[in-house]
């Protein structure tokens, strides 16, 4: 009996223990759940100022875990509460967070939609920009045979033009040569009829004395005969076409550059090959504005050719603006403007000036032929003479290149008996005159770089030599002719009579057999 109480008790025992094992075991995972989620200590996170650790003692009765349980149970059931409204309001974020994501997707899959379809046109295009370009290479390669061949066609128009233009200056000045020829053979035929007409005159003179002396009418008809005559072929002489020939050469040359003009294709062979002139004044500066980059991928050069011999000057990158002086430290270039400027220009700069431009779609090329020129400068005005009657040559001297000369007399043109010989360079006033006197004359030499302006007055001496001239012979010899009426009149109204008075004539002259008076 009392080994069975005995086992009751121990049995009663281990139960206990056993209890309070799990007991423990309980309170040591609560423990450790709490401390995961920061509720112990009480300065926790979580805690909010509550203490959830479990100190109970097992030795009581039943009621001490009753007490640790209602302790811990009122912060739990608020801790409960406020995270449940917490589970919500996250419950509720997380769905909107759904939504947005859901929209967000649908978004995702129209922007994927769109890159796509811009794929696909950009591909498109691509492929569309990959033919363009080949087009445009073989237009360019068509471009380029079809210049070329202008250019093989354009030196072959150049050459037959230079040599016709050649021809054409040979035959010119051929014509030039004539024509002074027969200026000069004019200029004599002129002082023949005016040697013939002073004889006319004279002879006129001379018959009508004999005239009125002996009445012998038949010298004063041969006479006027020969005088008509002479009008004759004086005015036959006149109405030859001296330039004859040399319209006709220029009407040719004309008829040549019709043709030439009229030939299709001649135009755009200029346009292409055009060559621009630049005359330069000797010692100024050579500047060009055209070596300037129309594009990043552009390389410009710039060189010169002088007698065949071609010699690089510049080189200028448009992708990074680099340049380069091969040449002559008097070059300079600025290349932000692309102007290119040679300093102190020489004789022996006078060359031809080529800037080449290559870029992707081949080249271009832009020539300009400069010549470097001496500003014209008179040196002095010389006249062979100054004799009244006799050819006055009045010449200028000067120093300069591609010069003309030009001549105004009294601030106005030359009056039509002046001529010009020599390149303009020597005035001939043939058989000078008394009106001639006092002119002044202006000669102007200009070239395309300069220009000077000098005066000359023109003096006549020797007033009373005896001119050669058609009209100074006329009035000499109607002088004369008056001096031999003035002379007859006098003689015969001063006859002495029988009883040696000088007997005074009255009435009228040729009532008294006088000859007529020079006023009649």
């Amino acid at each position: 009996m009392i080994v069975a109480k005995r086992a009751c008790s121990l049995q009663k025992d281990y139960e206990e223990n056993e209890k309070d094992i799990i007991v423990e075991t309980q309170i040591a995972e609560f423990h450790k759940v709490v401390r995961k989620v920061r509720l112990i200590p009480s300065t926790a996170e979580n805690a909010n100022g509550y203490d959830f650790q479990i100190e109970c003692n097992m030795d009581r009765e039943q009621g001490g875990l009753n007490v640790c349980r209602n302790k811990i149970n009122l912060p739990l059931l608020e801790l409960l509460t406020k995270t449940e409204g917490q589970i919500t309001n996250a419950t509720n974020k997380k769905m909107e967070a759904e939504d947005l994501l859901e929209q967000l997707h649908s978004l995702i899959g129209e922007k994927r939609n769109d890159t796509k379809s811009h794929k696909e046109e950009a591909q498109k295009l691509e492929e569309t920009s990959i033919q363009k370009a080949e087009e445009a290479d073989e237009v360019e390669k068509r471009w380029t045979s079809e210049i070329e061949s202008l250019e093989k066609h354009r030196h072959l128009l150049e050459s037959g033009v230079n040599k016709s233009l050649d021809e054409a200056l040979k035959d010119l000045q051929k014509a030039q040569q004539e024509l002074q020829l027969v200026e000069h053979q004019t200029e004599e035929e002129m002082r023949q009829v005016g040697d013939k007409l002073v004889r006319v005159v004279t002879a006129v003179v001379y018959l009508r004395n004999r005239m009125y002396l002996g009445n012998q009418p038949s010298e004063g008809k041969h006479l006027e005969e020969k005088r008509l005559k002479t009008e004759r072929e004086y005015e036959e002489f006149k109405r030859e076409d001296l330039l004859l020939d040399l319209r006709e050469l220029m009407a040719k040359y004309k008829e040549k550059a019709e043709v030439l003009q009229d030939r299709p294709g001649v135009l755009i062979i200029q346009i292409l090959s055009s060559v621009s002139s630049v005359y330069v004044r000797r010692g100024s500066d050579i500047t060009d504005c055209s070596m300037n980059c129309s594009d990043r991928k552009s390389v410009l050069q710039l060189y010169r050719e002088c007698g065949g011999e071609e010699t690089n000057l510049l080189e200028l990158w448009c992708d990074n603006m680099w340049s380069h002086n091969h040449w002559d430290p008097r070059l300079h270039l600025n290349t932000s403007s692309g102007c290119w400027r040679l300093t102190d220009a020489r004789k022996d700069d006078s060359c031809l000036y080529v800037l080449w431009r290559h870029n992707r779609s081949g080249g271009f090329r832009r020539s300009t032929a400069i010549t470097v020129l001496d500003p014209v400068l008179i040196s002095n005005i010389i006249s062979n003479s100054s004799r009244l009657g006799q050819d006055i040559a009045v010449s200028v001297q000067f120093s300069g290149e591609e010069a003309a000369v030009t001549w105004e007399v009294d601030g106005g043109s030359l009056p039509d008996r002046y001529q010009l010989m020599d390149d303009n360079m020597t005035l001939i006033i043939p058989s000078a005159q008394r009106e001639d006197a006092g002119r002044r004359l202006r000669v102007r030499i200009t070239n395309p770089v300069s220009e000077e302006t000098w005066e000359y007055l023109l003096e006549i001496t020797d007033l009373w030599i005896l001119p050669l001239s058609l009209a100074a012979a006329a009035a000499l010899a109607v002088g004369i002719a008056l001096l031999a009426v003035i002379f007859l009149y006098r003689k015969k109204k001063n006859v002495p009579s029988d009883d040696g008075e000088i007997k005074q004539m009255n009435g009228h002259p040729e009532e008294n057999g006088h000859p007529p008076r020079a006023d009649q």
